[in-house]
């Protein structure tokens, strides 16, 4: 086997471990999102969240996962639209940033 092939299927195959990371990361987001709005009794709008940031991060056991901050948008009363931040480690909540009842200025779950 010739080096540029294996350059090639490492290319290939980091390119499909991260397509693969990057989709369970979204997925668990996307999940944790709706049930933070559904304990709220707020409504969860497009049944998205968008990707803002990405970088690596050392997780508590020291090794290095993705950091990947996601944007989503929901509704207090149906009339309004606030914009939320989910925060992923990997594929773990690391932190959910909402408007709480209790604020205006945005609370931290």
């Amino acid at each position: 086997m010739d080096k540029e092939l294996l350059i090639f299927m490492v290319l290939i195959g980091l390119a499909v471990w991260f397509w693969l990371d990057s989709m369970r990361a979204h997925e668990a987001a996307v999940k944790y999102c709706k049930q933070a709005c559904e304990k709220e009794g707020w409504n969860y709008l497009d049944q998205a969240v968008v990707l803002k940031k990405i970088w690596p991060r050392r997780n508590p056991r020291g090794r290095i996962q993705l950091r990947r901050e996601y944007a989503f948008d929901y509704s207090t009363g149906g009339g309004d639209r606030q914009e939320g931040l989910v925060v992923m480690l990997g594929p773990t909540v690391q932190q959910l940033t909402m408007m709480s009842r209790d604020q205006d200025d945005g609370g931290v779950y």
